[in-house]
């Protein structure tokens, strides 16, 4: 029995020993060995001194919660760009009518719109499976469509004609 005792003692410590070693012998969880490289490349890139103003068009007007939406997309670019890139708000009515703003953007008379794709219906029918269709996908089955099954490249091109 106390043979027994010691070879199973043998064995754990020996099972723990090689546990060890094999961990110590593998590199840091995560570790990729291309990020010094990236890192070496990120030195040399010097950012652009250049700066951008857009207008945003858009059917809201100011206090509805999609206008703030609009808002806080374009505080949130200035913050990312370094304020390199200003993105100003024309609520329905100040550049362009309500129903414009695809127009507008599509003419060059604005460089981005903040819309609802059902508004374009009458454009090109397929804008309909971009907006909100009933008793259709849920987030997450429409971020699947979107991101995983092509859903984003249809609308590229779509947005794109």
């Amino acid at each position: 029995m106390i043979k027994l005792k010691n070879l199973l003692s043998i064995l754990a410590v020996l099972s723990f020993m090689l546990t060890i070693a094999s961990f110590a012998a593998r590199e840091k969880f995560g570790a990729d060995l291309r990020h010094e490289e990236v890192k070496k490349k990120l030195r040399t890139i010097k950012p652009s001194k250049e700066e951008f103003k857009w207008k945003m068009v858009m059917p809201w007007t100011e206090g509805i919660l999609f206008y703030d939406m609009a808002q806080h997309f374009a505080d949130t670019v200035a913050l990312a760009s370094g304020g390199r890139l200003e993105i100003k708000l024309f609520p329905a009515g100040a550049l362009v009518g309500a129903m414009e703003s695809f127009d507008a953007v599509s003419k060059g008379l604005a460089q981005i719109g903040h819309d609802w794709p059902g508004y374009w219906k009458g454009k090109n029918e397929a804008f309909v499976a971009f907006a909100s269709v009933p008793f259709g996908l849920d987030t997450e089955g429409y971020n699947i469509w979107l991101y995983e099954r092509g859903g984003l490249k249809m609308m590229q091109d779509l947005y794109g004609q």
